[in-house]
């Protein structure tokens, strides 16, 4: 077993350390459009060039969960995007982006930060609702030795809403895929609270 099989699996493992909830469970066999149930949002099995991998469920009844979605080039991994729809809590917006922040800066200690924006909201209809930030920092994504990858931190807190919309996209620094994670957003069928 070499390390680069591994370095997907220990990117996926890190990136959930950022998670609102402590206990996890992997959802086995998901169908091929998985329902976040209380939130009421399917999840299809491909967003534009992005592919389902895991889902995992963070508390009983999976309000609570992340579905993650890879996006290979010539058959190696690129990116990896995971989507977070989670139950608002005492933090607040403002407080939950800090601490996801806090969790990517502990996780990774070469994280350099890079300018904060104001994105549209998930399904792209309302701009400047949500916050965005990237890093910059080596990671083993393709191979046995680290290369500089981009990592996006993106919170929409719906206005009046008891849900967040979250998401990490992780990927190589020499591409751009702004225009692949807005389209794969905007390819789910957001419920009216989670547009």
């Amino acid at each position: 077993m070499t390390r680069s099989w591994l370095a997907p699996f220990a990117l996926g493992l890190a990136l959930m350390t950022a998670l609102p909830a402590a206990a996890q469970t992997e959802v086995k066999d998901p169908p091929p459009t998985w329902s976040h149930r209380a939130a009421k949002v399917d999840f299809p099995q491909r967003l534009g060039a992005f592919e389902r991998g895991r889902v995992f469920e963070y508390n009983e009844d999976g309000s609570d969960a992340s579905v993650g979605y890879d996006l290979t080039r010539d058959g190696k991994l690129a990116a990896i995007l995971t989507i977070y729809v989670y139950p608002a809590n005492e933090l607040g917006c403002d407080g939950t982006f800090t601490d996801a922040q806090a969790a990517i800066t502990r996780t990774y200690k070469e994280a350099k930060l890079g300018a904060e924006r104001r994105l549209p909201s998930p399904n792209g209809a309302t701009p400047d609702a949500a916050r965005q930030v990237r890093y910059t920092f080596p990671l083993a994504l393709r191979s046995e030795q680290p290369a500089p990858v981009k990592s996006d931190l993106y919170l929409y807190c719906a206005p009046g809403d008891r849900w967040l919309v979250k998401y990490r996209a992780t990927y190589l620094a020499d591409l751009d895929l702004d225009t692949e994670i807005a389209a794969a957003l905007r390819a789910i069928q957001w419920p009216a609270p989670l547009r």
